[in-house]
């Protein structure tokens, strides 16, 4: 009797549009949209040692709606925009040597607000790890994949200025770089 009354709820449930499809996603890096603005730019040499993805979830990267969001290759982005800020891979005499881990990158969505999140651990020469992580949360006004990619986008470029602008800080005030 009791298997019968749980088909009969689980056939009412289907039926009636309870359950949800979960749809998985792979999140596409050259769609993210850098926040336009000018950008500080690197004021020493700093050697970027490695962008390490260190995320508990792996690839996941949270639910936008009914997608289940895969992001692939996350620490291959994070490693091109501060190599294209200034930072560099061969290491040069006096440069800072950089250590960067990607702790946490997901979407968040919940009641009409997205919340992108982006957690960067930032060591340099060996001293204590600083964690990045920018606030960039966002009215869902549509729910579109163009929305969730604008998001996303802008909290990494977010984080990354961030990481820059710390490097900054420990820039000696007499350096002028090489033209």
């Amino acid at each position: 009797m009791r298997q019968g009354a749980a088909l009969a709820l689980t056939i009412a449930f289907a039926v009636s549009g309870c359950v949800s499809v979960t749809e998985k996603t792979t999140l596409q890096p050259q769609r993210l949209t850098a926040v336009q603005g000018a950008a500080t730019p690197l004021r020493c040499p700093a050697t970027l040692v490695e962008v390490e993805d260190a995320r508990p979830a792996g690839e996941s990267a949270g639910m936008f709606g009914n997608r289940e969001l895969r992001f692939e290759g996350a620490a291959t982005l994070i490693k091109d925009q501060l190599l294209a800020s200034g930072l560099t891979e061969a290491k040069r005499a006096g440069a800072m040597d950089v250590l960067v881990r990607l702790k946490r990158l997901y979407m968040s969505q919940q009641h009409g607000i997205n919340t992108p999140v982006v957690v960067l651990e930032v060591t340099v020469d060996r001293m204590a790890p600083v964690l990045i992580r920018p606030r960039a949360p966002s009215v869902n006004w549509w729910g579109s994949e163009q929305e969730l990619y604008d998001d996303l986008g802008a909290a990494v470029t977010l984080a990354n200025r961030e990481v820059i602008a710390g490097l900054n800080t420990r820039c000696a005030t007499s350096y002028v770089p090489a033209r």
